[in-house]
């Protein structure tokens, strides 16, 4: 995405930056899977592509907070997203439950729940 902002989600997370990032994230998306799947016409419609694009912010949302730098960055681009799909697809309506402002998100306290992971490995 060309946004000055989206190279922090062009890529899969990197877990030695994000620890426990795949076990507290079901579905983990970036940019650069989508990409591909758009360049493999793997998607059929147009909710099957907005529900994987906001994928990518409920990730970050759930696994940063509402505070954190990475959600910062993540509402940005999602009105960037959001302003371009009204563009180019002006007929779409948005889902009412796509992505829910990260301060009305339930938010599980990651570092509690990575305490609990470094346990249950000892």
């Amino acid at each position: 995405m060309a946004h000055p902002e989206a190279w922090q989600f062009n890529d899969p997370v990197n877990e030695d930056h994000a620890p426990f990032y795949y076990t507290l994230i079901e579905n983990p998306r970036d940019f650069s899977e989508i990409e591909g799947k758009v360049l493999d016409y793997r998607y059929h419609k147009i909710d099957a592509f907005a529900e994987e694009i906001n994928l990518v912010f409920t990730n970050c949302y759930d696994f940063n907070g509402p505070l954190n730098e990475y959600t910062k960055a993540a509402r940005l681009l999602e009105r960037y997203y959001r302003d371009l799909m009204k563009l180019v697809f002006p007929y779409y309506k948005f889902p009412t439950t796509s992505v829910i402002s990260p301060n009305q998100r339930p938010f599980v306290n990651r570092h509690k729940r990575i305490r609990e992971l470094k346990v249950i490995a000892i």
